[in-house]
């Protein structure tokens, strides 16, 4: 077999330090991709890890034989101040497999029912705050990190937050939200040796931003115990409620909480992103309203699965723009990714960023925004834009009813209009892949 390629410049012992970037990693590592032919391999001093591009060598490490899921990246810091979360736990602590087993009833499609009539009040609460904005411009990131967050609040915890009317700058939640996300995508960007620069002094203010997350879900989580009736465990009717049984520390309880506040949040508000600047910029809006401008409190939960159109306009914007760019795996024995033989345990970056857009899985247009492709009947390419695996991501099936659920009611209610010259795309990235800010006008629909 032939020997994996690497970017050019390689120096002795630092390895392949010229050419990464701290900013845009993975929107850099896509575009080296291309160049070296779908895989490549990345060394820094002593760590080597293969980036997989191709969306053959991409199924190829998504296969569990040979694979499992790893944690190197921004999940390694995460871990540091979310020690048992379900994204962040070891595959090896049992702690996993106990909370996946309590949590896995949460998310099915009854567990969807119930939660749909909190996510109707959010969004008609969102619909209500953009009409008392009377045209004013909105930004998009605020407004959807506001929606996603009371969302998984509410729905999953039966917590509130601020509410719509207190600017993010203000709150001081979110921004020890966003503060964690930027300090775990920074430190996993960092070169070696440089990082250690100041390491401690980052790391013990990521853990002050942790703390003011922490603290009123850990309230909470208390409070809920408190009230906890053991002859009523059956009868869970958010996320919260399920882990009340299981007997686990309320440390634990609360990384959970944290957990599905900051990945349930983060990733559907840069899908809801994406989404609105295909329906505003590109004018695709007609294809996502529903004939009824009704309120989202009159929509039922059967009328969400039924929206196959804004479903296939959803997948388009997560194959082309995942915000969960790549995941890891670890290579459980002696392997292969394409043509390329792997040793046991190494690590390799499946960059779905790339691998779905692979023009040999997709065809010639794999770059072009058509979700068309999806119909039934159309063959289909690599497209695991929530992972792979039993450490997928459990909350996948709430995150598509959300978004399918908000969107269509912004884009039945309001005509979006930029409210800034137009600009291709772009993103920023803070351990998810997300468009950076822009600002639209929302004007009621009669």
């Amino acid at each position: 077999m032939d020997t994996i390629p690497h970017p050019p410049y390689r120096l002795p012992v630092l390895g392949d330090v010229f050419g990464a970037s701290r900013t845009t990693p993975t929107q850099h590592e896509a575009a080296m991709a291309r160049k070296l032919g779908g895989v490549y391999e990345r060394k820094i001093i002593n760590d080597v890890m293969i980036v997989v591009g191709s969306a053959d060598a991409a199924a190829d490490a998504c296969d569990e034989e040979a694979w499992s899921r790893a944690l190197p990246g921004p999940g390694q810091f995460l871990r540091r101040l979310v020690p048992n979360g379900l994204f962040t736990v070891r595959n090896s602590d049992p702690t996993w497999g106990s909370v996946r087993s309590a949590l896995e009833p949460m998310f099915t499609q009854p567990a969807m029912r119930r939660y749909h009539t909190a996510m109707a009040s959010v969004i008609d609460e969102m619909c209500d705050h953009l009409r008392s904005r009377n045209g004013k411009p909105v930004n998009a990131n605020d407004l959807m990190t506001r929606l996603t967050v009371e969302i998984i609040a509410q729905a999953g915890f039966g917590y509130r937050s601020a509410g719509f009317d207190v600017p993010l700058q203000d709150d001081d939640f979110l921004q020890a939200v966003r503060a964690i996300l930027e300090w775990s995508s920074t430190e996993s960007n960092s070169l070696p040796i440089v990082s250690l620069i100041g390491a401690g002094d980052r790391l013990a203010k990521a853990q002050r931003s942790a703390e003011v997350v922490r603290a009123p879900i850990r309230e909470l989580v208390e409070r809920r115990l408190a009230d906890y009736d053991p002859a009523a465990a059956d009868d869970a009717t958010d996320i919260l409620a399920a882990l009340l049984p299981t007997g686990l520390p309320v440390e634990t309880i609360v990384d959970q909480a944290v957990t599905f506040l900051i990945a349930g949040h983060e990733t559907t508000a840069a899908l809801l992103e994406t989404a609105l600047y295909y329906a505003a910029e590109d004018n695709r809006q007609e294809v996502l309203r529903r004939p009824e401008n009704t309120p989202a409190s009159a929509v039922s939960y059967e009328d969400i699965p039924r929206q196959r159109d804004v479903q296939r306009f959803l997948r388009e914007c997560l194959r082309l723009h995942p915000p969960a760019p790549g995941f890891f795996r670890i290579a459980k024995k002696d392997t292969k990714l394409g043509a390329y033989r792997v040793p046991k345990g190494r690590v390799a970056f499946v960059l779905a960023l790339a691998a779905q857009r692979d023009p040999k899985s997709w065809g010639p247009d794999a770059d072009q925004f058509r979700p068309e492709r999806f119909d039934r009947g159309e063959q289909l390419g690599f497209f695991k834009p929530f992972s792979t695996g039993p450490r997928d991501c459990i909350g996948r099936v709430f995150a598509m009813n959300e978004a399918t659920f908000a969107i269509s009611q912004l884009a039945t209610a309001f005509d979006i209009i930029p409210a800034t010259p137009r600009r291709p795309l772009a993103f920023v990235e803070r351990a998810t892949l997300r468009p950076e800010p822009r600002m639209y006008t929302f004007t009621a629909r009669s």
